[in-house]
């Protein structure tokens, strides 16, 4: 009889440690899908930023210089 309780325990554990892997593995992989959209969401945030107010800024500077004397007129 105690032979069977010793068993029961092992298989509880090993059932337990196979559980307890596969809901790590579930964190992991989850956790690296989050990290990889937050990262393209960046990406995308920062090229629309490059294509539009950074660009337009670049631009505006370079009109003022081409004007001359800093884009100031007398």
């Amino acid at each position: 009889m105690i032979a069977k309780l010793n068993d029961i325990r092992l298989k509880t554990f090993g059932t337990a440690f196979v559980a307890f892997s596969l809901l790590a593995a579930a964190v992991v992989i989850g956790s690296s899908l989050y990290t990889i959209d937050a990262t393209r969401q960046i990406n995308d945030n920062w090229s629309a930023y490059e294509n539009g107010p950074a660009l337009k800024s670049e631009q505006h500077s370079a009109l003022r210089d081409a004007i001359g004397y800093g884009g100031l007129i007398n």
